[in-house]
């Protein structure tokens, strides 16, 4: 009995102090102790090497590295690190030294004391690749900003150059030439196929185009008025303000600036104003015309011109032309509406027949001859012409 009383005691006593125990077994740590051994050895001198470029490595990076552990140097017995013929470095005391060189291309490292060589390389070094370049949010933000300042300032210099290129393409052809479009649409074309590099060609371009066709031009439109036999013919030509005719613009006439011009000589000139349907001409009474190959020479009917003007014949003939043309427009109006009017009688005619129980057909005739009896009635009252 007393032996299970002491075994049971020794139970808990054992359960209450065993984590204590491990406690203290897990705080103990071991220690450990690394030691090198010297890998070359010369007299006193002891070395190891833990890092240096390989005999005929290629690298690509920015440096080398030569890490070295030294035992037993002194200053009659150091050890030398050579690097191409020169001393890099020397070492006279005990320690861990680590040196690094930026370097590019061959070079030949050397590890040595008065005794020995220990080791050497031959190498080969370039440049790493250039890094992503790395910009932070703001001066992204400064330098897009600035970049689109100088583009919106390319642009509007464009846009002003093109404006000065329409004018002083209006000046040189004097009147507007489809030709002419060829400068600005070239321009256009290049800004666009070679953006972004030229970008500001496509506002001069459009800008150019634009002032080109709505500039005033540096010509008039001239009548020339012929009296013949078989009536007037009316002809026009364009005058510049330098008092030349312009007869074409285009490549052909490369010889002469791309605008072929002719002088113009007016004698005796007496101008005719013809007015017509949207449009108001100043004409000239051609008495007779005389071409060279560089000057026409117009002889003008001034006594004809001082009678159309005084007696107002242009005038009263194309208002008696206007009038002739409304009155033609009201009667073919009227006689659309009376002859619809007809044939709606005769067709209420005949189905009124046809409700009565006369059998009877529309005749088309009948119609025509009531639509004919309308006109001459029209015409009969209007009155002579």
């Amino acid at each position: 009995m007393k032996f299970i009383h002491l075994f049971l005691f020794l139970a808990v006593a054992s359960f209450i102090t065993a984590p204590t125990m491990i406690v203290a077994a897990e705080a103990q740590e071991p220690s450990v102790r690394i030691e090198t051994l010297p890998k070359w050895q010369s007299a006193t001198l002891n070395i190891f090497i833990f890092g240096m470029p390989q005999d005929g490595g290629e690298y690509t990076q920015d440096s080398i590295i030569v890490r070295v552990a030294v035992w037993g140097a002194t200053e009659k017995n150091p050890l030398i690190l050579q690097l191409d013929n020169e001393i890099a470095a020397r070492i006279t005391n005990d320690g861990l030294f680590t040196y690094e060189w930026s370097l590019r291309g061959s070079h030949h490292l050397l590890l040595k004391d008065n005794i020995m060589i220990f080791d050497q390389a031959a190498f080969n070094i370039e440049a790493p690749p250039p890094r992503d370049p790395v910009i932070k949010v703001k001066e992204f933000e400064a330098r897009l900003e600035e970049q689109f300042s100088s583009m919106l300032m390319f642009m509007l210099a464009g846009t002003v150059v093109g404006v000065t290129t329409g004018i002083g393409l209006k000046k040189k052809t004097k009147i507007t030439s489809q030709w002419a479009f060829i400068i600005p649409a070239i321009g256009l074309g290049l800004g666009v196929k070679y953006l972004p590099d030229l970008y500001m060609l496509i506002p001069w371009g459009i800008a150019a185009a634009l002032t080109y066709q709505m500039a005033k031009p540096y010509a008039v439109t001239r009548g020339l008025l012929t009296l013949s036999t078989n009536g007037i013919q009316l002809d026009s030509f364009y005058l510049d303000d330098e008092g030349y005719k312009i007869e074409g613009v285009a490549p052909a006439y490369w010889r002469d600036g791309f605008v072929k011009r002719k002088k113009v000589v007016i004698i005796d000139e007496y101008p005719v104003l013809v007015t017509g349907f949207r449009f108001n001409l100043t004409s000239l009474c051609v008495k007779k015309i005389v071409e060279t190959e560089d000057t026409i020479t117009i002889w003008c009917d001034r006594a004809l011109a001082v009678t159309l003007m005084v007696k107002n014949v242009v005038h009263e003939l194309s208002e008696e032309n206007a009038k002739l043309k409304a009155r033609n427009t009201i009667l073919e109006s009227i006689g659309s509406a009376l002859s619809s009017e007809r044939i709606r009688q005769e067709v209420n005619a005949r189905l009124l027949g046809i409700m009565q129980g006369e059998l009877g057909k529309i005749r088309p005739e009948a119609i025509l001859e009531g639509v004919k009896d309308l006109e001459k009635k029209m015409v009969k009252e209007a009155g002579p012409v």
